[in-house]
This record gives C-alpha cells, sequence and structure tokens, in this order.
C-alpha cells in the first residue's frame, strides 16, 4: 500500500463571486519545505496480480498511518508498505490478524537500522516497488496529476473510476500471459 498527493482542482485560496471558498476541501500541507495543495490518493494493491484491491481519498494533511488500517485488504497474508506506516499500533494489528508484517523499516531518533533490517528493507522494497509503478501509471495513464472535480465526494468517485479502468487494463495483460 502507499499514498500519492495530488493537485486540487483549484488552489485552496481560491473564492468565487461571492467570496466563498471554491472548492473547501482543498487543503495545504508541506513538502520538503515547499507548500503543496491538494488531496492524497492512497492505495491497497495485490503482490501477486497486481491489480488494486482497495482505494480511498483523504486530505492532504492527513498522515498515511491513519488511513493503514483501512487500507489492509481482507484476506491478505503479508502487508507491505513504506517507513510512513511503522508503528507499534500497526505491527499488532497486523500480527493479530495473522498477517506477516513487511512494512518497510525505518530509523527512530537516536538509532540506526541494523544490517538485518537494511537487508529486509531492501528485500521488501523490490517487491513496494510495484505499487510505486502503479501510482505513477495512474498519474499518468488516468490524468491523476490534478484532480477534475470541486469537493471531496466527486472525487473520490473519480479516484475509484481510475482504479476500475487500471483493474481493466491490468486484467487484459493477466489474461493475455
Amino acid at each position: 500500500m502507499d499514498s500519492t498527493l495530488v493537485e486540487g482542482a483549484c488552489k485552496p485560496e481560491s473564492k468565487d463571486q461571492d467570496g466563498k471558498p471554491v472548492d473547501e476541501d482543498v487543503h495545504y500541507t508541506s513538502r520538503h519545505g515547499k507548500a503543496v495543495d491538494g488531496m492524497k490518493v492512497h492505495v491497497g494493491q495485490d503482490e501477486k496480480s497486481g491489480l488494486i484491491r482497495k482505494m480511498g481519498l483523504s486530505h492532504i494533511e492527513e498522515h498515511d498511518h491513519e488511513h493503514f488500517k483501512r487500507m489492509v485488504p481482507q484476506g491478505v497474508e503479508q502487508a507491505y508498505a513504506d517507513k510512513a506506516y511503522r508503528s507499534a499500533e500497526h505491527d499488532e494489528y497486523l500480527e493479530g490478524r495473522g498477517i506477516q508484517n513487511r512494512v518497510l523499516h525505518r530509523v527512530w531518533r537516536g538509532q540506526k537500522l541494523t544490517l538485518r533490517q537494511v537487508k529486509q528493507n531492501k528485500v521488501w522494497g523490490r517487491v513496494r516497488c510495484r505499487i510505486e509503478a502503479t501510482m505513477s501509471t495512474l498519474k499518468r495513464w488516468c490524468s491523476m496529476g490534478r484532480m477534475r472535480y470541486y469537493g471531496m465526494a466527486r472525487n473520490k468517485i473519480w479516484v475509484l473510476i481510475c482504479g476500475i479502468a487500471f483493474n481493466g487494463k491490468r486484467a487484459v495483460k493477466l489474461a493475455i500471459a
């Protein structure tokens, strides 16, 4: 699973003729010292087939780990995710559901990763990189670099339609193979 930032259909400070915000669901956050506006798309993908199993949309300032439990699909044996999702709470959640934890290890303040953790991150990263390719495909193929509509509800529907289209394209490739 992973998430990506998508630019809003308008800037957060955009106002209509009456002085009301055009889209109240577009917010700001800071990334690498720069202000970024828009929404965040969350994707849970099947490791073997590459099909999208879960998708969601949230405000840009919400942290990825808040959506972790919701994005873990039913019936999975392993959960791969980047370092942003690493926490003791998520470790317990995965253990309680009998899912092998493949969330990348992160460096905690004042500590270093062990050699074993570095090697695990490298192996798990090779599997996890597939979702990065999926995110890139969604942004390129579905024009997901920018939201198309005003409002969270309309954009959620659009994001789900993009996921369905991606799965249709992927299913054709799986059928041919």
